[in-house]
């Protein structure tokens, strides 16, 4: 881990949490699921439950499962037991739930070309830009501003770049949140703005479908002051990078770099989205690098 990489909240993890170098803090409680994972080189500012811990410092309870071990960590109050192996939990967006999403962008209308907005202020939603069998892509670029007035679905990779403004549209969201979803990769970078209507409680999630558990091509990729969304990955890895501020992650694999922050506020499970129900958070596992 690099340079006071954070999360600022709860972590629910079904991988081990590792900081491979430095130290990784969590301003919350942990817990990590399934025998043999483990955290490695943590501050945590409240409670772990976890099967192994090695070279980390709890505040709080440090709880371990019975057949895992205890190597160099600290505990503020005590170190305890359970006989029982802690229960993975699944990603909390349901397939079915992505598929009504793609459903009510499309029945706004598909865009069949690429999608490209620089220096001028937008309105877009509800949408689908390109199909499955000849995805498109959505560019957002140059101090650009995206008002979104309806769920997006892009086929193909999204990129927001250069200083630009994506929000939800307030008269068409309110207090409400609201959904951009790509089956490809999402490149969010220098500068960018994401986020709700301005409304309490409403917030802006980026999602992607892709598989990509690359570093250097993720299945989102988050860096350079960008701040301000969920970011959402069903079977990819995200990558946070310098100076990120993120409300939410959720994703198969996480990876953090110099500086970066997860910011939790409110919990999925209290996000009202426009359609459909939200869930709770859950990271399947990160590790945060140098």
């Amino acid at each position: 881990m690099g340079n006071n990489s954070r999360i600022k909240g709860n972590v629910y993890s079904n991988g081990s949490v590792i900081a491979s170098s430095g130290t990784g803090y969590i301003d919350n409680s942990i817990i990590v699921a399934r025998n043999g994972n483990k955290i490695q080189g943590l501050s945590v500012a409240e409670d772990a439950t976890v099967h192994t811990c090695e070279n980390s410092a709890i505040t709080g309870i440090l709880t371990y499962v019975s057949g895992g071990s205890v190597v160099n960590c600290t505990a503020g109050e005590s170190i305890k037991t359970r006989p029982d192996e802690i229960e993975a939990k699944d990603l909390p967006i349901t397939p079915a739930q992505i598929t009504d999403w793609k459903s009510e962008a499309a029945a706004g209308g598909i865009i069949t070309s690429n999608v490209y907005y620089s220096s001028t202020t937008q309105f877009l939603g509800p949408i689908q830009i390109g199909t499955p069998e000849a995805p498109k892509s959505l560019t957002v670029t140059n101090n650009a501003v995206l008002k979104v007035t309806g769920t997006i679905y892009v086929t193909g990779d999204i990129i927001f770049e250069n200083n630009v403004i994506i929000e939800l549209d307030r008269d068409s969201y309110g207090s409400f949140s609201g959904v951009i979803l790509a089956d490809g990769k999402i490149t969010v970078d220098n500068n960018a703005i994401l986020r709700g209507s301005g409304e309490t409680g409403s917030y802006l999630l980026l999602l992607s479908t892709n598989s990509s558990v690359d570093p250097v091509s993720p299945a989102i990729s988050v860096g350079n002051n960008a701040t301000g969304a969920i970011f959402y990955a069903t079977s990819g890895l995200i990558y946070l990078n310098n100076n990120v501020e993120a409300r939410e992650i959720t994703s198969y694999k996480l990876q953090i770099n110099n500086n970066a922050e997860v910011q939790y506020e409110s919990g999925l499970q209290d996000t009202m989205f426009s359609s459909g129900p939200g869930a709770s958070w859950v990271v399947e596992s990160w590790k945060e690098i140098e």
